[in-house]
């Protein structure tokens, strides 16, 4: 669970977890539903969200990659 914003873009990201292997995505006021396919890693329609950690483990952003974006970086706020 966080929220994630990218300064570039202005766009905010928030991650709920509902149950067993599935998360609310909030981006831009839309919910969506993400699947978590492994660990670290979140798909929701044609995106893959990889969560970024610390040397500690500790979750510090996210990474964004789909057919048009790569490496799209929102750090956790």
């Amino acid at each position: 669970n966080g929220s994630f914003y990218n300064d570039e873009t202005g766009t905010n990201i928030l991650i709920q977890f509902v149950d067993n292997n599935t998360y609310t995505i909030t981006k831009n006021g839309r919910e969506r539903e993400a699947e978590l396919i492994f660990k670290d890693c979140l798909k929701m329609n044609s995106y893959e969200i990889y969560i970024r950690r610390d040397a500690a483990n500790n979750v510090i952003g996210l990474s964004v990659d789909n057919k048009r974006i790569s490496n799209v970086i929102f750090e956790k706020s």
